[in-house]
């Protein structure tokens, strides 16, 4: 199942610009086709997972 930028958008209640600025963030699962970028949701779950995890360790510093 692919998202797009939109569906990120909605999934996180942000705008385009921040939305943009994470798909371009090392390590975030997206990829560009044709110009536009798509993030698998199963890819997605894997990383938020990460994320989380990550953020736990460091004692609740900012991810992006």
């Amino acid at each position: 199942d692919l998202m797009t930028v939109e569906d990120l958008q909605f999934r996180y209640g942000i705008g385009k610009n921040k939305a943009y600025s994470l798909v371009k963030c090392k390590g975030f699962p997206a990829f560009q086709l044709y110009g536009r970028y798509y993030i698998r949701r199963e890819d997605l779950i894997a990383w938020e997972k990460k994320a989380i995890e990550t953020k736990v360790k460091q004692g609740g510093q900012r991810l992006w």
